[in-house]
């Protein structure tokens, strides 16, 4: 004799029917494309944000190419903006997206070159104001 659960139906029906049911793999699919969805629009979102970020600092590296060796006041402000870029690239959430990862790697990386090139420029100038 079948045991029969609350609703009736017997214990083997009920778990050949939880079984067979169809609905929870449609709404499981629409969860999937709905996370592959926002996964998506966060990776498009963040790479344009470090794109945009990486074009302000491509910008003032050409800045940083036309400063006379020595002008002290100009390098710092230079090398105050890309200390604050390379720590909000560093803040941005990669997610595991090897995508973001590298794109905000190259960002970071041409940042840190642009503040070599800067400190090469201010430690060619001697504490007397005197290019070596």
């Amino acid at each position: 004799m079948a045991e029969n659960n609350e609703h009736g139906r017997g214990v083997n029906e009920y778990v050949l029917g939880t079984l067979d049911d169809d609905s929870d793999d449609e709404s499981d699919e629409e969860e999937m494309e709905c996370g592959d969805r926002e996964e998506t629009e966060y990776e498009e979102k963040t790479l344009r944000e470090i794109f945009v970020i990486k074009g302000d600092v491509e910008k003032v590296a050409n800045e940083i190419r036309q400063i006379a060796t020595g002008e002290k006041e100009k390098c710092d402000k230079y090398a105050e903006y890309l200390l604050q870029t390379i720590i909000k690239l560093d803040n941005i959430d990669t997610k595991n997206n090897a995508n973001i990862r590298e794109a905000r790697k190259g960002a970071i990386l041409y940042a840190q070159t642009s503040l070599q090139v800067l400190d090469t420029k201010l430690n060619s100038v001697t504490s007397n104001g005197e290019q070596n």
